[in-house]
């Protein structure tokens, strides 16, 4: 008789999924509505993002719940793989949508060849791994997968240093003092989504060992669910947080560098 969960503590990755689902819906629906309130395309950017990682979590979740529920497919079909799959190509799409966000509101001004070169690896990984998937190559997963991995983590870079960097030039303004905290959290998610990322890339490196663990993953969907809260609250913050910001007056005064804060 098949048992549900194939591994100890495989229920933690499982149960991960699910809240980080949840939460991200949470996030999605606040920005979709968000999205009605002020149509631009930097919140649409946020929501789009956050729909497609919503829907990578529950591929995973719903994969897994297939391969438990229905047993007798697993020597046939390897629901778990191609869910895993799959959410790496939500996630990859997620991305592309952060990316917009990015270019919208840090490189106006700047060359954007860099961000889409980012675009264009994220845009091969979904169906690099699809084909893998049903070609069975056993080697092409790995490359398609540190494409991703590559991308993404340059992606979480720059959105994270360059929140800096402008919260940096208005910090000390009393007057944009929303934009400086709404820029700290932005920054902040960015390394909520980078941490996540290093988690999952872990839990795949220590299964080849093999030890089956299952902490690391669980903690990456966590993780990633709270990088979207973050930039949501940063990005878009409700009117409680914007005057609580808004009020609080910079320790001392300094030369002010003219910048454009974002929008």
């Amino acid at each position: 008789m098949y048992q549900f969960f194939m591994y100890e503590y495989q229920w933690m990755a499982y149960a991960g999924a699910i809240i980080s689902s949840a939460i991200g819906l949470v996030v999605f629906a606040l920005l979709a509505k968000k999205c009605k309130e002020r149509p631009v395309r930097t919140v649409r950017s946020l929501r789009d993002m956050a729909g497609f990682l919503v829907i990578a979590a529950v591929i995973d979740y719903v994969a897994f719940t297939l391969n438990g529920v229905y047993p007798g497919w697993r020597p046939v079909f390897n629901y778990v793989t191609l869910g895993s799959y799959l959410s790496f190509t939500m996630n990859a799409i997620a991305n592309i949508f952060l990316l917009l966000f990015i270019r919208d509101v840090f490189f106006e001004d700047k060359n954007k060849k860099p961000l889409g070169l980012l675009a264009a690896m994220e845009i091969a990984v979904g169906p690099a791994l699809v084909i893998i998937f049903f070609t069975g190559d056993p080697d092409w997963p790995l490359l398609a997968l540190a494409v991703h991995v590559a991308s993404a983590m340059a992606i979480y870079i720059v959105l994270t240093r360059n929140a800096i960097v402008l919260r940096g030039r208005i910090k000390r303004d009393s007057s944009k003092q929303v934009e400086a905290h709404g820029l700290a959290y932005i920054a902040l998610s960015g390394l909520f989504m980078l941490a996540a990322l290093i988690l999952f890339v872990s839990h795949e490196a220590i299964i080849l060992v093999p030890i089956r663990e299952y902490w690391t993953v669980t903690l990456g969907w966590i993780l990633g669910a709270v990088g979207g809260v973050v930039v949501y609250l940063g990005f878009t913050p409700p009117e409680w947080l914007k005057a609580r910001w808004a009020s609080q007056v910079p320790a001392r005064k300094e030369k002010i560098v003219p910048d454009r804060a974002y929008s």
